[in-house]
């Protein structure tokens, strides 16, 4: 997906498990009142308010899902065992939520100045066509989507997306060089604690502790008499990379407090986190190309918290209903002759300057 669009609508976000297919959050569901119903049509999903997803739309998004993950990680995807739950249920609810989300931000229009130019509306054509066009008559039947749908589908996603924009782009935040400051460290790192055969950590005894503590106190000292530090990172680095940058909330509380106090040049005193003893060199107090570039990302942080508050004050007012008979009836389509997905490449490409 384009960069924009990876700041809230992101398709097949399984943190744990998966490579992010898209890269950010989807927004939190906890606040919307969901109601179990069989008051819906058998063709209809779910209910927000007065927007309603269609199975239609729901197997589209679904199956454009399923072949990314199978492209990337094969087939077999399906089979991997997640606790509490199977694959195929985790990537139901992600569309789920996705879907929500869609739904939630078009209903957020009355909210906004938002509309969709003439422009845009070619372009939602050509992507309607683009992308039914490159369906099968095996597809379009067992999805039984048409090209109005299609166009439906993306005019919605347009204006979720156009929502987003227009939330974000009136909170600006002047953020300080303090704020987004990035320093450079090379840093000594010797572990207190053993693995055990599955890679759990195991805490080291007293005795244990203090071989370790004695190790690191000899590169202190080594450090302190003048020693190259390069050198002395090579013979007792055993923790993370020997060179690293970082902002305020990167790393440990302790590692960072520790590390913004040097001075350039300066080794700090030993000091503990749960990864271990450290020494730390500074090697500059002020990156400033580095610090440009997290002023960005910070400021973007600001726009998507303020975009978050906007949504939830709308969710809290907001009901949902879904079709508990439907539900279970959506699955991974098993049909080797379904292979859409270009869906979501399809708006990519027709709308670049998303």
């Amino acid at each position: 997906m384009t960069i924009k669009l990876k700041k809230l609508l992101c398709i097949g976000i399984i943190c744990t498990l998966l490579l992010p297919l898209g890269g950010c959050r989807i927004l939190p569901r906890d606040d919307i009142r969901i109601v179990l119903t069989t008051g819906l049509t058998e063709e209809q999903v779910f209910r927000i308010d007065s927007e309603i997803c269609s199975k239609t739309e729901y197997m589209v998004y679904l199956t454009n899902l399923q072949k990314r993950y199978e492209e990337v990680y094969g087939k077999n995807i399906w089979e991997t065992e997640i606790p509490g739950s199977t694959m195929e249920n985790e990537v139901k609810e992600s569309v789920l939520r996705e879907l929500e989300q869609i739904k939630v931000m078009k209903l957020m229009t009355g909210r906004y100045e938002v509309e969709i130019t003439p422009e845009e509306e070619e372009k939602l054509l050509k992507a309607a066509d683009t992308y039914f066009g490159s369906l099968s008559d095996r597809e379009k039947e067992v999805l039984q989507v048409t090209k109005e749908d299609i166009y439906e589908m993306y005019r919605e996603y347009l204006t979720a997306v156009k929502v987003n924009e227009h939330v974000m782009s009136g909170v600006n935040p002047e953020i300080s060089d303090d704020e987004a400051r990035i320093i450079t460290v090379e840093q000594i790192g010797v572990r207190h604690y053993t693995l055990d055969k599955d890679g759990n950590r195991v805490p080291m005894d007293p005795a244990e502790r203090m071989t370790v503590y004695k190790k690191i106190k000899s590169a202190y000292d080594r450090a302190l008499a003048g020693e190259d530090f390069g050198t002395l990172i090579s013979e007792y680095n055993e923790v993370g990379q020997s060179k690293l940058s970082f902002g305020h909330g990167d790393v440990d509380e302790k590692y960072e407090a520790i590390a913004f106090e040097l001075g350039q040049g300066e080794v700090s005193e030993i000091f503990e986190t749960e990864d271990g003893f450290f020494l730390v060199k500074c090697i500059s107090t002020f990156n400033a190309e580095e610090t440009a570039k997290n002023k960005e990302k910070i400021r973007e942080w600001y726009k998507e918290e303020a975009f978050e508050a906007e949504y939830t004050s709308y969710l809290d007012k907001a009901t949902e209903e879904i079709n508990e008979e439907l539900w279970p009836e959506l699955t991974i389509l098993r049909d080797e002759d379904i292979t859409t997905d270009t869906f979501f490449r399809t708006f990519d490409n027709t709308f670049t300057n998303f």
